[in-house]
């Protein structure tokens, strides 16, 4: 498995399609309470998978 890039699962409400897209290494950051917060507030409550 190449582990050399980020990923990210993106999901299309209503039909719950999903895209997996494979970002450069360069583009990963670190999770982090505030990252989380940010996402929250920019993409709804419900943006992030538990």
């Amino acid at each position: 498995m190449d582990r050399r890039g980020a990923r990210s699962r993106i999901v299309q409400a209503p039909r719950h399609k999903t895209t997996l897209l494979k970002l450069d290494e360069r583009l990963r950051v670190s999770p982090s309470s505030a990252l989380m917060g940010d996402l929250k507030a920019l993409l709804g409550p419900g943006c992030l998978a538990s």
